[in-house]
Parts: C-alpha cells; structure tokens; sequence
C-alpha cells in the first residue's frame, strides 16, 4: 500500500482549478446584475477554503508531501495572471464596457439636445451590495463634469 501512495504523490497544477469559481464572479456578475454577489462570493470564497484544507488535511493523513506542496503553490499562478491582467488595464469593468460600446453610443446619438446644447447622459450600470453603492457611466460632451464643483456653466447646471 505504501508503494501505490507514493505513486499517487506527485506535484499538480489541476488544483488551481478550484479557485475559478472564486476568481469568475468578479467577471460574471454583470451578466445577472440582480443577484446578490455578495453572498455568491461569500459561498464561493467559504467552499474553496474548506476544499482546499480538507485536501490539504487528507493528503497530510496520507503522507503525500507532493500533493500538499500543490496545494499551496497553486494560488501562486493566478496571482501573477491577476497581477498581469491589472497591469495591463484590463478589469471587468473595461470588457464589459467595450461590449456594451456600441449601444451606449447609439443610446448617446438618440438622446434629444435643444439649442446646441451638449449632450449629457448617464448610465446605470449596476447597484451592488443592495444599492450600497452603484456605478454610473456619464458621459458629458462638454468635459464640464472634469471641473471643480461651481465652475460649470449655467448651461451644464
């Protein structure tokens, strides 16, 4: 029996799959921005860590020092994917927009201005954490929203 442990003791990288579902919410969430992510992640985040000590638990018992040295590197990889992403400005938040491009331009050009006026236009784009907090797209064609608080035009106002 100690033949066939030893066997079954060898470095892997399959087990980085087990932080996907964690580290997909934070990419998944505007495709059903109803529901409550918070608590997604919360389930997502409590299953991963259980998963990972029982493993790490039962290969200890089993005396697969391999296996356990897996588990702990595993994070390692994603970290430097998630570092890579982030230095590279690609965040959820930017896909999402270069989607959606095209219709917020549409929605822009269909918007009604009077006497020359430019156009102003906000975008909900979601109400997080039970309306917490939100984030709006606006766009402003007269850059005005860039200055200081009563330095707008009358017109912007």
């Amino acid at each position: 029996m100690a033949e066939s442990e030893k066997r079954d003791d060898k470095f892997t990288w399959t087990y980085a799959i087990w932080f996907l579902p964690y580290l997909a919410q934070n990419w998944l969430w505007w495709l059903a921005p109803k529901w409550d992510w918070w608590i997604i992640g919360l389930i997502a985040l409590a299953l991963t860590v259980i998963a990972i000590a029982g493993s790490i638990c039962i290969n200890l018992a089993r005396r697969r020092w391999w296996r356990v040295v897996s588990l702990l590197i595993t994070p390692l990889p994603w970290l430097v994917i998630i570092y890579i992403v982030a230095v590279t400005g690609i965040t959820p938040d930017s896909v999402r927009f270069a989607l959606n491009k095209q219709a917020y331009l549409a929605e822009i050009e269909r918007t009604d201005v009077t006497s020359g006026e430019p156009r102003f236009r906000t975008f909900a784009l979601d109400s997080m954490f039970m309306a917490i907090t939100s984030t709006t797209l606006v766009y402003d064609e007269s850059d005005e929203i860039a200055l200081p608080s009563g330095e707008q035009s009358a017109a912007w106002q």
